[in-house]
């Protein structure tokens, strides 16, 4: 059996999802540091959605409930298939880049990449050229 994964989801739906309650997939995104976005139209900050990354569904397949079954990510779009070859000079930087990089240094740029979409990282490397 498949479970599929919307991009976006609210704690109640996960919970509801997971047979765990709000206050469980609450305490999972801060010991986590789970992306959140805020839904527009509700007041009070109680108005969040789940950005549904690599690490949420590790965790959520983890649970005792989904532990057995295939989680799958339902995209709203397409995500489009990018593929590095092997002797691409950046590529290789990139690598040995992260491999001098600390854990905490890892975790924050995940945390970075995960709340930012390609076209925003796209627009700090644009903004960080010289003026020609």
């Amino acid at each position: 059996m498949k479970i599929t994964l919307l991009r976006k989801m609210s704690t109640s739906e996960l919970a509801t999802l997971v047979g765990v309650t709000t206050q469980t997939v609450n305490r999972w995104i801060r010991k986590h540091h789970w992306a959140t976005q805020k839904v527009m139209g509700v007041q009070g900050g109680r108005g969040r959605v789940i950005v549904i990354t690599p690490v949420v569904r590790d965790t959520l397949a983890s649970t005792r409930k989904l532990r057995k079954l295939t989680l799958r990510l339902q995209a709203e779009e397409p995500d489009p298939f990018y593929q590095a070859q092997e002797n691409d000079p950046l590529l290789r930087m990139i690598q040995a880049i992260l491999l001098t990089m600390t854990m905490t240094e890892k975790q924050r740029l995940l945390g970075l990449l995960e709340r930012e979409d390609r076209s925003a990282v796209l627009m700090h490397v644009s903004m960080a050229e010289p003026s020609e």
